[in-house]
């Protein structure tokens, strides 16, 4: 969690709270930490960390974003600033994907 508090402080984005999200309430078993928070303007905001050996494809991210989706309905609120964290190597074709959808990578 330091780390996810480090990355954001570097980044400029500061959050008023931010706690880890089980991942079991979305039904996957993906090697993904998801974070969500509130910034200090009052807006919801959500953080994917991805950690794996292999290239992360386009299809991957349309995965992650459908369960950002599922998260909106359980939470009952929509995420306005979606973050991805990566901790492995991106097709290009999946960064233009992730920009085409209003995400941002730090």
């Amino acid at each position: 969690m330091k780390e996810i508090v480090e990355l954001l402080i570097q980044n400029r984005i500061v959050l008023k709270s931010l706690e880890e999200i089980d991942k079991t309430v979305l039904g996957t078993k993906k090697k993904v930490r998801i974070f969500g928070g509130i910034n200090e303007k009052g807006y919801y905001c959500v953080i994917f960390r991805i950690e794996q050996k292999s290239r992360i494809l386009t299809k991957q991210i349309a995965e992650y974003i459908e369960l950002e989706q599922k998260l909106e309905t359980i939470k009952n609120h929509a995420y306005r600033y979606k973050y991805f964290i990566f901790e492995a190597p991106i097709c290009s074709k999946a960064v233009k994907y992730i920009k085409d959808n209003n995400w941002k990578i730090l």
